[in-house]
């Protein structure tokens, strides 16, 4: 595996996001970048 994939930044396409917590009410979320 070459380092420059390693070290190559991340573009959004690669980014999913994820729901980790929401209040009760379900007015407010918690999200991730994965």
């Amino acid at each position: 595996m070459e380092l420059n994939i390693l070290i190559a930044p991340i573009t959004t396409q690669e980014i999913e996001w994820r729901v980790q917590s929401q209040t009760k009410d379900g007015q407010k979320i918690i999200v991730l970048p994965y």
